[in-house]
């Protein structure tokens, strides 16, 4: 960023304000470095990012004589040089290698005769031993418990596989439950994302105890996000509202029966930590090199157990050239090679749907990648209210997806305006693996112009089966799905879903025409087609 402005707000700390922060674009994190230096000088000035908002970042650790040049004449012009925060990659590095140096990388690859000599399954689980007992009468997941507890797998990874809403994650938190219960083995349990590392420590606490489960987090993560029935497990402290990251040493560690954290921050204690078994949720949305910061922590004889489902969103990767071998993930290949795998079905018909039509202009602002959608702001918060006023459901139990986060951000504004500060609001890969009683979908998308612009950036629902599966699956009661259909009537699996809400009587809204399945097929192949800048020199008549 060049000619931009700080503002001091402490005798030691700048603010900068950064467009399309709330996007990731860039993507700052608490901890990173970042340069700055007067413009037209040559000397350039280090400091640290201590707190990042969807618009602004605080600089600390500045050298005095800069931040002194500001308070003094904040029309300063200020040059800006974000740095690459290498912690991720070196991790993954060591994390690939570790896994050759222990020998673990032989289990991922297993001769076919270990299927001619099967283990004996000597556990057999009662309805009583369980502790979900719904799982008892779905043979999928109490197989594959039986299977994980008996090490049928021996130390090849078990794959817990199926579509979204199947039961993954509640089959692997039985299956931990029942190791605890069992066992005196030391557990390792990660996923890709926060979010997810979260939504597992709040289902394995209701049977662990605070001195038997620590959810680790990094000193850079979003601490706000953490619930405050599991602060106690977590290396937290509160005083006064605020949140701070306690770092725990190795010594500690070995003190719980189970660990939480993710998988990038999981290879800190290569070498040192090393679990009886490690169970990775979300594991198709991992790289290979981000599932190998975890895999570094095994020796040749422990057990690795994945759960996830290569049909909903991969790995996040943004550079275009490298996107196809890099979003290539552990668990894909490892459905169609190894026959040692759960795959769970779904435990209802569906849930009920009801489409709601809002014909509007999604906006954005200035040059951000991200839009919002007003009208369907105000559809969200009216349908907010109608829910928890009217029909009494619990805040806890209603879940808002949109895939913009910009969107997410003026959806939480509106809703805090009503009282409604703990609603959970977020785009499609932080609902990734969660579930909500009532599932509220904001499309945004209302310009058919947008959609090669939502491609080409890999952005919105439409056209996007991964993230379209993900978005409505969560719902475990009812799903309400607020957007244009004359926009998503275009795609085949929106229009789809508005058909099946139009014979169940809830399509409410604004009127729309309807299309043939044959026009909706011929648009959808449109959508696909290569997107060309205006430079590119093969964007000519004929080419």
């Amino acid at each position: 960023m060049e000619d931009v402005r700080l503002r001091c707000i402490t005798s030691k700390v700048l603010e900068l304000k950064v467009p399309g922060l709330a996007e990731k674009r860039p993507s700052v994190l608490k901890g990173d470095c970042i340069q700055l230096k007067v413009q037209g000088d040559h000397q350039a000035y280090e400091g640290i990012i201590r707190n990042v908002t969807d618009s602004t970042v605080e600089i600390d650790g500045v050298f005095k004589g800069l931040v002194d040049t500001v308070a003094e004449d904040p029309e300063t012009n200020i040059d800006v040089r974000f740095m690459l925060r290498r912690i991720q990659f070196e991790r993954m590095h060591q994390g690939v290698k570790q896994v050759v140096a222990t020998g673990f990388v032989d289990n991922l690859f297993p001769h076919e005769s270990l299927l001619n000599n099967p283990v004996h399954e000597s556990i057999t689980l009662a309805q009583t031993d369980l502790h979900n007992q719904q799982i008892y009468d779905n043979a999928e997941q109490i197989t594959a418990v039986h299977k994980i507890i008996n090490k049928t797998s021996r130390s090849v990874p078990y794959v817990v596989w199926g579509p979204p809403g199947t039961g993954k994650t509640v089959t692997i938190v039985e299956a931990i439950y029942q190791l605890k219960r069992l066992t005196k083995q030391k557990m390792l349990v990660c996923a890709p994302a926060n979010a997810a590392c979260n939504m597992l420590t709040e289902k394995l606490a209701k049977f662990c105890r605070p001195n038997e489960l620590r959810r680790i987090m990094s000193e850079s993560c979003d601490t706000t996000s953490v619930h405050k029935d599991i602060l106690k497990y977590c290396n937290l402290v509160e005083i006064e509202k605020e949140r701070d990251v306690i770092r725990v040493g190795i010594a500690e560690l070995k003190e719980f029966r189970i660990v939480v954290t993710t998988l990038i921050l999981a290879a800190k204690y290569t070498k040192e930590y090393h679990p009886d078994i490690i169970f990775v949720d979300e594991a198709a949305q991992a790289r290979e090199p981000e599932l190998c910061c975890a895999m570094g922590l095994l020796i040749k004889t422990k057990r690795l157990v994945l759960a996830g489902d290569p049909k909903q969103l991969g790995p996040a990767v943004s550079a275009g050239a490298i996107s196809d071998p890099l979003a290539q993930t552990y668990v894909y290949p490892l459905i169609h090679n190894h026959r040692n795998i759960a795959r769970t079905t779904p435990q209802n018909d569906g849930s009920p749907i009801e489409f709601c039509s809002v014909i509007a202009k999604e906006q954005r602002e200035g040059r951000s990648p991200s839009f919002y959608n007003l009208k369907e702001v105000q559809m969200v918060k009216a349908y907010v209210e109608v829910l928890t006023r009217t029909l009494n459901v619990a805040t806890v139990d209603i879940g808002i997806v949109t895939p913009y986060m910009r969107q997410m951000y003026k959806i939480r504004e509106a809703l805090q305006r009503i009282g409604e500060n703990e609603m959970d609001v977020g785009t499609t890969e932080a609902f990734q693996g969660r579930e909500k009683r009532v599932m509220i979908i904001s499309t945004v998308r209302a310009q058919e112009d947008f959609l090669l612009y939502d491609n080409k950036y890999k952005l919105g629902f439409v056209d996007d089966s991964k993230r379209f599966n993900v978005a409505v699956s969560r719902a475990k009661s009812k799903l309400i799905v607020i957007g244009n259909p004359l926009i998503l009537y275009k795609d085949e699996k929106w229009g789809a879903l508005i058909d099946q809400a139009q014979s169940l009587g809830t399509l409410c809204g604004a009127p729309f025409p309807t299309r043939s399945s044959f026009e909706r097929r011929d648009i959808s192949r449109l959508v696909r087609l290569p997107i060309l800048d205006a430079g590119d020199e093969n964007n000519t008549a004929g080419s």
